[in-house]
């Protein structure tokens, strides 16, 4: 993200040691600036000296001052906030990058933030805001309503109908415990992929029960993989590393869950699984390989969900066809195919998922073959 040359004053409050997904609010603000392209951000309160602070692998010295007169703000845009206001992350980028001016108030009239000179912050121009938007912490259950509601916000513009209606409400019941303690994102990645290898376990030893467990530990897997990114956006710790590393993970857990259940159905219904298993893990790997390459000599990085992004992008000239791509493409997601592959295994079907597998696949493989040039012309903003 670009910078922005609007300089940030955040006033500390009662509140400010108070925890939201496991920072206070007062470094809450100062990331979620950072995070918003902010280079000039200065704390009123506690004097502790100039520091850096990181936020998304951006780092920016910050500078803790006694009053608003230690501040040349002469003739600056200045974003003036107190530190007991918790801001959607996409709002707080939405309006530094705008840099339109205003003072910014609840639905009821209250003040919560202005963007203007100092000198004139009485006269700006009123901007209201939804309850959506924010929470103000004027109690502690109101810090603990602001931490409830930031990761109902922690939602990505790629999430298929699936990690929306039943993934997400599951796995932020744990980010929401987990975010509390000093751990990294990276962390929990590795927690899901040992999770992986249970479900792998699950299948090559769970006897007459394989199927069933082992396609239901591929549900939890896909359900725990929320929280890694969930934790990530809500602490600021967003990374290129750790974004490879879940993507990784992801694709580790589909070949374990691909390997394991055709050991499990050779195991119970015999040999011609073994053809079969071998033909998905064989289109798997080639498809895998293609996207690695691709975004290794394209975009520099990112996750696979690059695939969608260029097929929708060719595809917004037409809104029907939109409407056709968007339908196919939740079906293609692992979020459904887990869910759908789970109840299958769970109701004695499970001879049904490789052959679904077969078709996904294929799907798959003939999309990244069609828009490979695209891929590597794409750039992420």
């Amino acid at each position: 993200m670009a910078t922005t040359r609007i300089m940030a004053i955040i006033e500390k409050t009662e509140f400010s040691a108070c925890k939201v997904a496991g920072l206070p609010l007062t470094d809450r603000l100062v990331k979620g600036f950072i995070a918003a392209g902010m280079t000039e951000i200065y704390v009123i309160g506690e004097i502790k000296g100039d520091r850096e602070v990181v936020a998304n692998e951006k780092a920016v010295t910050i500078h803790d001052v006694r009053n608003q007169e230690d501040i040349p703000h002469e003739g600056r845009t200045v974003f003036h906030i107190r530190d007991n206001i918790v801001l959607r992350d996409s709002l707080l980028s939405q309006v530094a990058t705008d840099q339109g001016i205003g003072a910014f108030r609840s639905p009821e009239g209250k003040l919560l933030f202005t963007i203007g000179r100092l000198p004139e912050r009485e006269t700006l121009p009123d901007v209201v805001l939804s309850h959506d938007d924010f929470t103000l912490c004027s109690t502690l259950q109101d810090v603990r309503e602001a931490d409830r509601r930031l990761f109902s916000w922690l939602y990505k513009s790629t999430d298929g109908i699936v990690t929306v209606k039943i993934d997400r409400p599951l796995s932020r019941i744990f980010s929401r415990y987990f975010a509390r303690f000093d751990m990294t994102p990276a962390f929990y990645t590795y927690v899901n992929g040992v999770q992986s290898l249970l479900m792998l376990w699950f299948f090559l030893h769970g006897g007459d029960n394989a199927l069933f467990l082992g396609c239901m530990m591929y549900q939890v897997v896909a359900v725990f993989d929320c929280v890694d990114g969930e934790i990530a956006r809500a602490k600021f710790q967003q990374s290129t590393a750790g974004a490879r590393l879940d993507t990784g993970i992801d694709m580790l857990s589909n070949i374990l869950f691909m390997g394991g259940l055709s050991y499990a159905l050779w195991d119970i219904h015999g040999d011609s699984y073994v053809a079969l298993g071998s033909y998905l893990l064989l289109l798997a790997l080639f498809g895998i390989m293609m996207m690695i390459t691709l975004l290794y000599f394209g975009p520099k990085g990112g996750s696979f969900d690059v695939l969608s992004l260029v097929i929708r992008e060719k595809l917004l000239a037409s809104e029907r066809l939109t409407s056709v791509f968007t339908a196919v493409n939740y079906i293609m997601k692992r979020d459904f195919f887990a869910l759908v592959f789970a109840i299958l295994g769970m109701t004695g079907h499970a001879l049904l998922i490789p052959y679904s597998l077969l078709g996904g696949l294929i799907v798959w493989n003939l999309a990244i073959l069609l828009n490979a040039r695209s891929i590597l012309d794409y750039r992420y903003n």
